[in-house]
């Protein structure tokens, strides 16, 4: 620790270090008990169609970002936070790459990425990351469904009326009923349109609902989509919470008590308001776009005091704030985003010995002590010793026990660039080649980013995440605004601390740490496997054959038939499979079962980690249509064809990929990258000559288990596979990509500029350049567009 004498303060009072500090080691065993373990995902977009592949790269940070050996990736679906889909990737050096394809018969709708490490910890992730997608559908919807709230909203009161219109993908008339399933609250019922297909609802309102949205789905003849839409009460409910600063009011001490007002779904009002003191007015006061506002209050004793909301649109207008205790202390910081210097007022009701504490929650950079004489004092903090960063001022009592606490950012600048982005042109024609300059500043001597091209639009603000936001932020505040990047905008930066900043940490966690605590054991995550015989448990060992990707091994199990995979015995390549079969003429004989810890805890996490979307303002109408690609995002999507074994016909033999990955487009191209998807894929044939990147190569087979064999498909730690750039060298048809260009990790040194080039599509419009990494000199993102067009 480093310990500051100050002798230098506003009113002539001096600190003393303390010559033992127990809080150190406090500390030191709170941190090693709590090991940071921050983690960001740059995916290449946030807005995906069914059948995209999903890119992305991990950055692991924090002492134990070595230690990750294989990361896990889950896509959720938000309605009903069901796990859609879970796949497995190596990691490394703090790093992870990897690309999920996105099955073609995915619903459209909100969905989350949760990415998640093996170090676990009581069921706990030291490393998770949150990343809400929405997906879209490229598919020619075969029902149009459209739910429309018949009642203006303000009539609204115990009871909304909702009409569902039901028609077909081009928008004819049905000539049967469509089964309707809806859902609203604790309310699931099932019934049946009329043969136009339009129906009725009179839906109870619940302002006490989780989620507001009433969820329709709708079915006939095997076709299923669904729709959406909130029923906001026209009067909401008001959830108000006060936060006075430093932590407490104090009976005669002036205090500045910032106000966090939001609806009973979470969404931030902007509203005014006033502050009684018993029934008479004090002041007034208003909230901002994010809901936070604040007022300065010295509470006396005896006094009630009352807040009092203006907003035609909240049934619940007067709040109590919390009492003032009759003796403590409190403090103000006229600033908390601040640069080499922390000025603090603080003021008391009493003569009492303080104990400052300057520190992170795990490391402390002063610790000194004060005898408070007087009402008020001002103090001056220098911060040359503490880096950048959220920081807190703990002030106890001479016995330990906290009496006020007050979160602040110190060193606070702009974020630097440290990377340019420079276009040969500010516009493209279609399938033009497009150059990228990219080099970086003085200051950055060598630095590894992930670079995304992509559509403007499949980019969401909603849904966007900065590295640098999220790193400086996100894991040290809980209930962070996750699509604020707060650290270009200081004031708001000022309201989050006020108001989020003290709340997730208690000084009680750090004084009862102990030793024992620093003694923490991993959750086991290896896989679980056993093998019977007719259902019998085994009295000996037996050998069980392992195949994953090209590498073949054996596995001995013991006397009860046991045994367990480490993450290495599930690394393949992409797109590759791992099996366990039983060799020999018996193994039709044998049962293997082989538990995955991460598919449990994806599902567990599923349903844990997720914020229900907040609807920001009433809708009258929704349609299924909103969420399928329009115009020139439409994905091509080839309709199904009935193929007739011929030995002449091209499509003759199995259809689809191979258990390899492997598969042959219409243009006879192996593993074509322009197709991939495509329905009319088949299987390549052992020995068959194919293209593959402009010459002819024999294919030499899919290592696949043994046939006849008794097998168990394992869930494979898989490689990363390079993204195709398009050079149009292939025969193209349409070129309909939203994603142009994507690098996992492209090194970048001093002085050495490189030149990304790659080719526009056939989709015209603005496109967005997206940089995320690390470097030397702190966090990189950066961001610029050009035009495609005609």
């Amino acid at each position: 620790m480093i310990r500051i004498v100050l002798s230098f303060l506003f009113s002539g009072c001096v600190f003393s270090a303390l010559a033992q500090n127990p809080v150190d080691k406090q500390l030191e065993w709170y941190a090693k008990a709590n090991p940071a373990a921050p983690i960001f995902v740059h995916f290449d977009k946030n807005v995906y169609s069914g059948n995209e592949t999903a890119w992305f790269t991990a950055y692991l940070f924090g002492p134990l970002r070595d230690q990750h050996e294989v990361l896990c990736m889950s896509l959720i679906r938000d309605w009903d936070s069901s796990l859609v889909l879970q796949q497995k990737f190596i990691t490394g050096r703090g790093l992870a790459f990897g690309q999920i394809q996105l099955p073609d018969s995915l619903a459209g709708g909100n969905y989350r990425f949760i990415a998640f490490t093996d170090h676990i910890y009581k069921g706990e992730p030291r490393a998770i990351f949150i990343q809400p997608v929405t997906i879209k559908t490229g598919h020619q919807l075969p029902l149009n469904a459209r739910l429309v709230l018949e009642k203006p909203s303000d009539t609204l009161l115990n009871t909304a009326q909702l009409r569902l219109a039901v028609t077909s993908g081009d928008y004819r008339l049905l000539d049967k009923p469509v089964d309707v399933l809806y859902s609203y609250g604790n309310i699931q019922k099932k019934t049946r349109s009329d043969i136009a297909g339009q129906l009725v609802m009179q839906i109870p309102l619940n302002p006490s609902a989780r989620d507001p949205n009433i969820h329709v789905q709708v079915s006939l003849r095997g076709d299923t989509d669904r729709v959406a839409l909130p029923l906001i009460p026209p009067l909401r409910k008001a959830v108000v919470r006060f936060f006075p600063e430093g932590g407490h009011l104090i009976d005669g001490l002036p205090s500045v008590v910032a106000v966090e007002v939001q609806d009973q779904y979470g969404a931030p009002v902007a509203t005014s308001g006033t502050l009684f003191e018993d029934q008479l007015p004090l002041l007034q006061f208003e909230t901002n776009e994010l809901g936070t506002g604040r007022f300065m209050l010295s509470c006396l004793k005896g006094k009630t005091y009352t807040v009092k909301l203006k907003h035609p649109q909240l049934r619940d207008s007067l709040f109590r704030l919390p009492p003032a205790l009759e003796q403590g202390l409190a403090l103000h910081a006229a600033r908390a985003v601040v640069g080499d210097s922390l000025r603090i007022r603080i003021m008391s009701t009493e003569t009492n010995e303080l104990v400052f504490y300057l520190h992170n929650f795990r490391q402390s950079y002063l610790a000194a002590k004060h005898s408070m004489r007087g009402s008020a004092q001002n103090f001056v903090f220098p911060l040359h010793d503490v880096p950048e960063g959220l920081c807190a001022l703990t002030i106890t009592d001479s016995r330990g026990q906290p009496l006020a606490e007050r979160m602040f950012y110190a060193h606070y600048r702009k974020p630097d660039r440290h990377l340019t982005l420079v276009s040969s042109k500010a516009r493209y024609g279609k399938r033009e080649q497009v150059s990228i300059n990219i080099e970086p500043m003085h200051h950055v001597t060598d630095a590894l980013v992930s670079v995304a091209c992509v559509q403007a639009n499949r980019l969401s603000a909603i849904n966007h995440k900065d590295i640098r936001s999220h790193l400086a932020l996100r894991d040290d505040l809980e209930d962070f605004p996750l699509t604020l990047n707060a650290l270009q905008h200081s004031e708001q930066l000022e309201d989050i601390l006020l108001i989020k900043g003290w709340r997730r940490y208690t000084w009680d966690k750090v004084r009862n740490s102990q030793a024992a605590d620093t003694v923490v054991h991993r959750d086991s995550m290896v896989f679980a496997g056993s093998i019977k015989r007719g259902r019998k448990s085994l009295n000996k060992p037996v050998e069980i054959a392992h195949l994953a990707g090209k590498r073949f091994s054996q596995i001995q199990t013991d006397a009860a038939g046991r045994f367990f995979l480490k993450p290495f015995d599930l690394y393949v390549g992409s797109g590759q499979q791992a099996y366990l079969f039983v060799p020999g003429k018996t193994s039709e004989q044998y049962e293997l079962s082989v538990t995955d810890p991460y598919q449990t805890l994806a599902v567990n996490y599923g349903k844990r980690y997720f914020a229900m979307p907040i609807p920001v303002a009433p809708m009258l109408e929704q349609e299924n249509r909103s969420l399928s690609l329009s115009g020139n995002e439409r994905s091509i999507v080839l309709k199904e064809v009935v193929i007739k074994k011929n030995r002449n016909d091209f499509f003759a033999g199995t259809r689809g990929v191979n258990a390899c990955g492997d598969y042959v487009c219409q243009y006879n191209i192996l593993n074509c990258p322009n197709h991939a998807g495509d329905p009319r894929l088949r299987q390549p044939i052992k020995g068959e000559t194919y293209l593959t990147n402009g010459s002819r190569q024999v294919y030499q087979g899919c290592n696949d288990r043994p046939a006849g064999a008794s097998s168990f498909k394992l869930n494979p730690v898989y490689q990363h596979k390079e993204f195709y750039v398009n050079t149009f060298t292939e025969p193209v048809d349409q070129a309909f990509w939203s994603t142009l260009y994507w690098n996992h990790a492209l090194q970048l040194e001093a002085g050495k500029p490189r030149i990304l080039k790659f080719f526009t599509g056939d989709i015209t419009g603005p496109f967005k350049i997206v940089v995320q990494g690390i470097s030397n000199a702190g966090v990189i993102y950066e961001e610029m567009e050009f035009e495609a067009g005609n």
